[in-house]
């Protein structure tokens, strides 16, 4: 569904995705570059455990990273960059051990890196974190 013109004028496209939850064989979800608008449900974190991809990036979308997002333990692809998404990276990121590309840059994240990413350092190959407003220094563990 990506590169497609999805959105609406009102601003609550993501609720749809409440609808995908029960959809206990998905794997991927790709609706990047279109005109989604809304936050980020956070119901994102209720999603089947087989989903290994999501990419919502290049829309309209704000609101913060639910801390649930721990729960989908066999992601390996997070793309939400060049949205509005706000708050801080959340902390439990790090325990997505499969993860190989994460990518948040071009929004309005803010606080510290968490020192949990250094737990992805084993698959990680892409991590886009620029272009937000985030401060201090990160050092691997």
């Amino acid at each position: 569904m990506a590169l497609n013109q999805l959105g609406s004028v009102g601003g609550d496209d993501l609720s749809f995705i409440n609808s995908l939850v029960n959809y206990t064989q998905l794997q991927r979800m790709a609706f990047s570059h279109n005109f989604l608008k809304g936050p980020l449900v956070s119901t994102i974190a209720n999603f089947t455990t087989q989903l290994s991809w999501i990419d919502l990036g290049i829309n309209q979308i704000h609101g913060t990273i639910p801390s649930g997002i721990e729960n989908l333990v066999n992601l390996t692809y997070l793309d939400l960059v060049m949205n509005h998404l706000t708050g801080s990276i959340p902390p439990n990121i790090g325990k997505l051990h499969k993860m190989q590309a994460l990518g948040l840059l071009g929004n309005k994240l803010s606080g510290g890196i968490p020192s949990s990413i250094g737990n992805l350092i084993t698959l990680l190959f892409n991590l886009h974190l620029s272009s937000n407003n985030l401060v201090g220094m990160y050092l691997p563990v």
